[in-house]
C-alpha cells in the first residue's frame, strides 16, 4: 500500500528533525485474542517498541495467533488541543506462515472528555484482488475504569458492543472485557488480560 509506505518514510524523516524522543516497549497476554470483535486465537502473548517525538509514533506490536505470529507496524501523528485529542496515523498487520492476508490502513481518532471516535480506511489481499474496508469505533471511559464500545464495519461487515473493566494488579495493568457480536464475523467472548509497558529511553 503506497500511501502507508509513504506515511512511514515522512515520520522516519520527521524524527531524525527532533532532539527530544522517548522509546517504551510493552508486554501483554490475553485469554483470548479479539480484534475489532474478531476472534484470532485462544491465550496469547504480545509484546512490541515505541519512538515518540514531538506529537510524532512510530511502533512496531507482534503477538502469538497460535502457529503464526502478526506482526503490525504503524506510525502518526497525535496532538493536544484543551480538552480535545486529535490523531491520523497508518497501520500495516502481516502475518507469518499465510496465517491471514495483508491488511493495511490510515486511521484517524478524535477524542473528548472520556470519549473516543476512531475511524480507519483499509486494504487487504483477497483472493480475487484487493479489497476495500472501513471501520467505525466509538467508546466511552469512565474514571472508574470501566469502558464501553461499539464497533462497526461498513457494508454489513459485523458490528460489536464491548464492556471492559480496567484495574491495577500488583503493579500490572490488568481487564476484563465482554465482547457481545452479532454473529455476522463478530464473536461473543469474556476476555482476562494482563500487560505492562516502561521507558527505555536513556
Amino acid at each position: 500500500n503506497m500511501k502507508l509506505n509513504k506515511f512511514i518514510v515522512l515520520s522516519f524523516i520527521t524524527f531524525s528533525q527532533n532532539a527530544f524522543s522517548e522509546v517504551s516497549a510493552n508486554a501483554g497476554y490475553v485469554s483470548d485474542y479479539l480484534f475489532r470483535g474478531i476472534y484470532q486465537s485462544g491465550s496469547s502473548a504480545s509484546t512490541g517498541a515505541d519512538y515518540e517525538v514531538g506529537g510524532f509514533y512510530l511502533g512496531t506490536w507482534v503477538a502469538d495467533v497460535g502457529e503464526a505470529l502478526e506482526y503490525d507496524l504503524y506510525s502518526g501523528y497525535g496532538v493536544e488541543l484543551g480538552d480535545v485529542s486529535l490523531s491520523i496515523g497508518a497501520t500495516g498487520y502481516y502475518y507469518t506462515q499465510d496465517w491471514d492476508q495483508t491488511y493495511e490502513e490510515i486511521n484517524f481518532g478524535l477524542g473528548y472528555a472520556g470519549f473516543a471516535l476512531d475511524y480507519a480506511d483499509g486494504e487487504y489481499d483477497a483472493t480475487t484482488g484487493a479489497e476495500d474496508y472501513e471501520f467505525t469505533s466509538i467508546g466511552y471511559s469512565l474514571d472508574n475504569g470501566i469502558g464501553l464500545l461499539y464497533g462497526s464495519f461498513a457494508d454489513n461487515g459485523g458490528d460489536y458492543i464491548e464492556i471492559s473493566y480496567g484495574f491495577d494488579l500488583a503493579g500490572v495493568d490488568a481487564f476484563v472485557a465482554l465482547t457481545v457480536g452479532d454473529d455476522t464475523n463478530t464473536d461473543d467472548a469474556l476476555v482476562f488480560g494482563l500487560g505492562r509497558s516502561f521507558s527505555i529511553s536513556d
